[in-house]
């Protein structure tokens, strides 16, 4: 399935927006190699706390439909450290993947900052459940990203 670009558009994040990005980070992220030995419980008492304060105080970007902005595609959690960008996490619903998506929305921030993707590296601080490892490596690669978990803290 490929979205015509005339059927995508940008928006900042809505209050009822919150509770998606912070259910579906938690349930993502738990997946992630990085947690497979934490149980369920330590990871949701003590992750959650740090995907709050990320949430509250980074810079959210949805890409939705135009036909109805609900109908989310996917999403980035960012901000800018010393000049650098931090993305904490990114998500792209299952069936629209393969398709740019997340290209298109750091295309838009380094856009919006007036920064090309050739010259500047980024930042991840989680990485994604095992299935995404390829995108992440690609991007990885493709846009000189260096996983460093320890910015997760950064508003605690």
């Amino acid at each position: 399935m490929n979205i015509p670009l005339s059927e995508i558009e940008f928006r900042d994040v809505e209050l009822d927006d919150i509770n998606y990005i912070k259910n579906s980070w938690l349930l993502s992220c738990k997946e992630s190699p990085e947690f497979s030995y934490v149980t369920n419980a330590i990871f949701f008492d003590n992750h959650s706390e740090i995907i709050e304060s990320l949430i509250q105080f980074s810079n959210i970007l949805i890409l939705c439909s135009t036909q109805d902005t609900q109908v989310i595609f996917g999403y980035v959690v960012y901000d800018f450290v010393d000049g650098d960008l931090i993305i904490d996490w990114a998500a792209v619903k299952k069936s629209f993947r393969n398709m740019g998506i997340f290209s298109m929305m750091l295309d838009r921030i380094y856009k919006d900052i007036e920064l090309s993707l050739q010259h500047d590296q980024y930042y991840f601080t989680h990485l994604p459940a095992d299935n995404s490892k390829f995108i992440l490596r690609s991007q990885f690669q493709k846009h000189k990203a260096l996983f460093n978990p320890y910015l997760r803290s950064r508003f605690l």
